[in-house]
């Protein structure tokens, strides 16, 4: 430990004084931390309004689904505006960007599995419009997966459908917009 020049020869205890610790706070510290979490955890509920439900009212309910749906209403609202506000604008600027800058390219297709040539004159004439699925959105509910349903058993009764639609991609299709591919398992015709 290096020390100034009038403490040579002397010894260290009258050149340094170790300052006495006593340990009175730790022992409240868990307490004093469990504390605060649980009022930060009270003040987020007050300002986000986000409830999280408890076992109780999910055991009283038997329905997790119902009350984990119900949990976030007050965020689904504050999302919903911001689409419509802010979103909605800034996809449409992104999409007519890309129509007008589109350079001609070729990509690769993972769903064809082949590449792809980009021309963005076809993109530019073609009438391109869909809906996204946020999250927010059920995908069954922009489907509208009733009618879907009603179709396919129309298809099933009607010979004139069959011959103009084909049922078999019809379906695939649908299964595809429900979270499973099943186009990988069609049959290949020799």
């Amino acid at each position: 430990m290096p020390v100034r020049p009038a403490a040579y020869g002397k010894p260290l205890g009258e050149a340094y004084y170790a300052i006495p610790y006593k340990d009175e706070l730790s022992q409240s510290f868990h307490a004093e931390a469990e504390l605060v979490i649980s009022l930060l955890i009270e003040q987020m509920d007050r300002i986000l309004h986000i409830k999280v439900p408890s076992s109780k009212a999910i055991v009283q309910s038997m329905n997790i689904e119902d009350v984990m749906g119900h949990a976030n209403w007050r965020n689904q609202t504050v999302a919903l505006l911001q689409e419509h506000q802010v979103f909605s604008t800034v996809k449409e600027v992104l999409l007519l960007n890309i129509l007008q800058f589109q350079d001609e390219k070729t990509i690769y297709s993972p769903s064809k599995k082949m590449h792809v040539e980009v021309d963005p004159l076809i993109l530019r004439q073609a009438a391109i419009e869909f809906q996204v699925a946020d999250g927010l959105v059920p995908t069954d509910k922009l489907m509208n997966i009733d009618s879907w349903q009603a179709f396919m058993q129309m298809m099933g009764s009607s010979e004139s459908l069959q011959q103009e639609y084909d049922m078999g991609d019809l379906l695939s299709y649908l299964m595809k917009m429900q979270g499973a591919d099943v186009a990988e398992f069609k049959s290949r015709k020799i």
